[in-house]
């Protein structure tokens, strides 16, 4: 049996600006409300679990892990906005916002960058107030391409 392990998010100096699709009442992400069942993409090459995403993936081989888990606290979000609206299509962005998902932008300082996504400890992290209508404005631009 191979002993699974809980992963540690190292500090940084530097913050990073996060986005996050989440609900708006409970702050959950759409993988945890069970959305995932109700679109016909689970995970993918273009939409890996964390611990298969390049840099993150990285980073548990540089710990000599053979299996991770990531503590409760640890929540998954962009490092860019097009990151975002690259992993969701059209359909499922406007599907997640009637139903009261909402883009957040968080400023942490304890982080791990993949290729397709970004791994966090959203209780460390600061809720960065932005204008709403400009998040939404690029999202608009994708539907109307």
């Amino acid at each position: 049996m191979v002993k699974i392990n809980s992963i540690s998010i190292p500090s940084k100096r530097k913050s990073l600006f996060i986005y996050r699709l989440e609900h708006s009442k409970t702050g959950n992400g759409p993988y945890q409300t069970g959305w995932k069942y109700d679109t016909d993409r689970h995970y993918d090459e273009n939409h890996p679990v964390p611990h298969r995403d390049k840099g993150i993936s990285d980073f548990i081989k540089k710990k000599n892990l053979k299996e991770c888990k990531f503590p409760e606290n640890v929540f998954c979000g962009f490092h860019t906005l097009d990151q975002l609206i690259s992993w969701f299509n059209t359909k499922e962005l406007l599907t997640l916002m009637f139903r009261g998902f909402v883009i957040k932008v968080y400023s942490s300082k304890r982080y791990i960058i993949g290729e397709k996504q970004v791994i966090f400890v959203k209780e460390e992290s600061r809720e960065v107030p932005i204008d709403h209508v400009i998040a939404f404005d690029k999202i608009d631009k994708l539907i109307t391409v």
